[in-house]
């Protein structure tokens, strides 16, 4: 898939805002029941946690009310999934010997690689990156220094006490000469200025003016003050409390929006990627190119689910028995090896996201219909052929999806908050 194509999938109109808003809730509410149901209790006893703890119980009573029961249900869609995933790399193994060009097997391989693996190379890459910017911060820290000595050095010096009261002086000389010379324009008329009588009489108008400032002054301080501290006091026993009820009214006003415009630009993020793994899926098989971001998304989906499963072990067990059911030559303990491949750092606090999350039927489902579409596109593909690109064409920015471009700007900026904190915390 070239650019265009991928800035049309975040083309916002407003048809395509309300199916990302209704995707996003289904998303929200099924696959993060669990830290809705956290963010309930950590909210305590009122109606929005209350709500919260409603919308986490939702997927629960939808399962149940599915034929079987939800342990049936989960365990037989991974089983479709794995076999799906079989199926899928299979069919990429032969469209690159359709297509002659290797391409397309490793992309949609590397993909799924990736997608699968991001709890274990994401916290890598942070580390890496948290290094890198600490070194930068440890380098301008000590710039910081050197220019703090520097104009201490100078500062020192210059607010040395004969020093700085001759510049001082030198510089009121400078300013009053330079104020004369702007309003008369030369030195000659100035002179002629001091010679003649007009100088007398503006040095006369000095008393005069010093005179009617202190007559101002006696007017304030026996008049003016008592009728403007009146006003004050009335202002504030009367207008005071009315503003500030205004701006607590503007303030939880404010607070309202940013917090519907921060769950709407979650929402649609959200539903923006189950619309993209399902286009990235219906494109595999045109280009050799398109596997990656569809193998991408797929693993990304795995690795949520497997997140969410190792927070419970009768969870892990059911995806063990899965995997171990459908591939019993590589049979392997999932909770073993997810936790060997994760660190603990990272896996820990996202698993004290989930609080008794439900089984992630919803996310199997739409796993294993993304892997169903792209299957049949790479069946097309098989019988019609496929557009030859590049491998270098996977590292154009373009062809990020709008929910990797989000995960790698939030990446930057959650790196710089870790540094920032702990170069104030080591300078303090």
């Amino acid at each position: 898939m070239n650019g265009q194509e991928s800035e049309s999938l975040i083309e916002l109109t407003p048809r395509r805002i309300a199916a990302y808003l209704a995707l996003g809730g289904c998303v929200c509410v099924f696959t993060l029941a669990g830290v809705l149901k956290n963010l309930g209790v950590q909210l305590g006893d009122n109606a929005p946690a209350h709500i919260l703890a409603s919308l986490g119980a939702l997927p629960e009573t939808v399962y149940h009310a599915l034929p079987g029961s939800p342990p049936f249900v989960f365990e037989l869609l991974l089983r479709w999934v794995f076999l799906s995933a079989v199926i899928f790399l299979v069919l990429l193994f032969f469209n690159a010997v359709r297509s002659g060009t290797p391409t397309a097997f490793v992309s949609g391989v590397g993909g799924l690689s990736l997608g699968a693996t991001i709890f274990t190379w994401l916290p890598l890459l942070v580390m890496a990156l948290w290094y890198v910017l600490w070194i930068i911060a440890t380098i301008a820290g000590f710039i910081k220094w050197i220019l703090t000595v520097v104009v201490s050095a100078i500062l020192l010096i210059l607010l040395w006490s004969p020093l700085f009261y001759t510049l001082v002086t030198l510089a009121v000389v400078a300013v009053v000469a330079g104020l004369v010379w702007a309003i008369y324009s030369s030195w000659a008329e100035i002179w002629r200025l001091i010679i003649s009588m007009q100088f007398l009489k503006l040095l006369s108008a000095i008393p005069i003016l010093i005179g009617a400032l202190y007559v101002l002054w006696l007017v304030w301080d026996g008049f003016l003050r008592a009728i403007v501290e009146a006003i004050a006091r009335w202002l504030e026993y009367y207008v005071l409390p009315l503003v500030r009820a205004l701006g607590v009214l503007v303030g939880y006003l404010i607070l309202g929006i940013v917090i519907l415009a921060a769950s709407v630009f979650i929402l649609v993020v959200l539903g923006a990627h189950i619309f993209e793994q399902f286009s990235f899926a219906k494109k595999t098989g045109r280009t050799t190119c398109a596997a990656f971001d569809a193998g991408f998304s797929f693993g990304l989906t795995m690795a949520i689910i497997f997140l969410v499963c190792s927070a419970e072990p009768a969870y892990a067990a059911l995806v063990s028995d899965a995997w171990n059911s459908a591939s019993p030559i590589l049979a392997a303990d999932f909770l073993r090896t997810f936790h060997a491949l994760s660190p603990d750092q990272i896996l820990v606090p996202l698993q004290g996201l989930f609080l008794h999350p439900p089984l992630p039927i919803f996310d199997v489902f739409v796993l294993v219909s993304c892997l169903f579409v792209a299957n049949c596109s790479m069946l097309m593909g098989l019988f019609c052929g496929s557009v030859r690109e590049p491998l270098r064409g996977l590292v154009k920015v373009t062809r990020l999806p709008v929910f990797a471009k989000l995960a790698v700007g939030g990446l930057l900026l959650g790196a710089l908050f870790v540094v920032e904190a702990t170069v104030g915390t080591s300078d303090s």
